[in-house]
């Protein structure tokens, strides 16, 4: 066989992890990520830097999106 796809399915040691395992938390806002997300919001205005992820970069990520959906990709 040349490759895993062409050998059909199998089963590949993948392990499945959920956000609630990752963050060790039950609460939503944590294991959703908006705990982190809204910490750096408040943190990059107290020192005076772009947040993690901003405006623009959400506006290049749809960008990409359209050239994908655009390209049928």
């Amino acid at each position: 066989s040349y490759s895993l796809a062409s050998a059909g399915a199998d089963e590949h040691g993948l392990i499945a992890i959920d956000g609630r395992e990752l963050a060790s938390s039950d609460e939503f806002h944590v294991f959703y990520g908006y705990l982190d997300q809204d910490r750096d919001f408040l943190e990059s205005i107290q020192q005076g830097r772009r947040p993690l992820t901003d405006i623009e970069e959400a506006v290049q990520a749809m960008k990409f999106v359209d050239l994908l959906l655009a390209s049928r990709i």
